[in-house]
Parts: C-alpha cells; sequence; structure tokens
C-alpha cells in the first residue's frame, strides 16, 4: 500500500476513534478500531491489556466526567504509529477510580489537561499499542487528590 495513504487512513481512524469513543461514548466502536492483544502503557507504568481494559479506562474517565471531550491539537503518522497531542476537558461531576481500588467523590471542579500519545496500528488498521503521557497530576491535584495515580487497571 501506498505510504501516503497509509498515513491518511491511520491519521483518520485515530481522529474518529477519539470522537466515537472518548467524545461520544460509543465504546461499540471499541470493538471496531481496537485489536484483541491492545496494550496501552499509562502513566505510573501501569499497562492495561485488551478490549475490555480499553473500555474500563473510557468508563472510568467518562463516568466521572460525562462531559469529557478529548480536543485533538495535533495529529501526525509515519504509517505504522499515529502521533496525538491533545488536551482533555470535563467537569467531574462523578466517581474518578483511583489506585487500590479508591474513588475520588465528586468534586464539580472543571478539569483541562493535557497529553500526548502514541498509537501502533497493524496492517488491518487496528490499534494494538499505546503509549500516553498526560499531566495526570496537575489534573488530580485540581480534584485535591494530590499524590494519587488514576486506576488504568
Amino acid at each position: 500500500m501506498d505510504q501516503k495513504l497509509r498515513v491518511a487512513l491511520n491519521s483518520g481512524l485515530v481522529r474518529q476513534s477519539i470522537d466515537e469513543i472518548w467524545n461520544s461514548g460509543n465504546l461499540a466502536h471499541v470493538d471496531v478500531v481496537v485489536h484483541p492483544e491492545y496494550q496501552v502503557h499509562m502513566p505510573g507504568d501501569q499497562t492495561a491489556k485488551g478490549i475490555d481494559a480499553y473500555k474500563n479506562i473510557v468508563r472510568n474517565f467518562r463516568s466521572a466526567m460525562p462531559d469529557v471531550k478529548m480536543v485533538i491539537e495535533k495529529i501526525d503518522s509515519d504509517g505504522e504509529f499515529v502521533y496525538v497531542t491533545s488536551r482533555m476537558e470535563g467537569t467531574q461531576t462523578g466517581e474518578l477510580r483511583i489506585a487500590e481500588g479508591r474513588v475520588i467523590p465528586p468534586s464539580n471542579q472543571q478539569i483541562t489537561s493535557r497529553g500526548i500519545s502514541r498509537l501502533r496500528l497493524d496492517e488491518n488498521y487496528k490499534i494494538i499499542e499505546e503509549w500516553v503521557q498526560w499531566d495526570e497530576a496537575s489534573a488530580l491535584d485540581k480534584l485535591n487528590a494530590s499524590g494519587e495515580r488514576v486506576a488504568y487497571t
């Protein structure tokens, strides 16, 4: 396949996935675009594996912030990898699961946090691996939860 076409297809797939899954809450779309052997490497050396893990991460954030939006600031691709710089915005009106089975109670705090992701897609245009870094510490500071970690697994 032509490299330019693969770059365009992969970037478009990731853009659509962010909108469908994160912004619209369409978890059925996860089954369409995520590989069964998916793994995501999150802050705090947490690695989540599988489609259900991906859905649980989305559920955790969307339950805590039903109005969450992921705004893509920049997206680029080299073919196999897609690189996304984004901004997460939302109001924490529900519980957010954190490490060791604990939760942060609703705070009604507006959260804005920036992050970067590197996503690897396979030859069938499925997201198979992702590396995420985001300003988790400042987001949790706003929720009066300094020093805590979000639960990704």
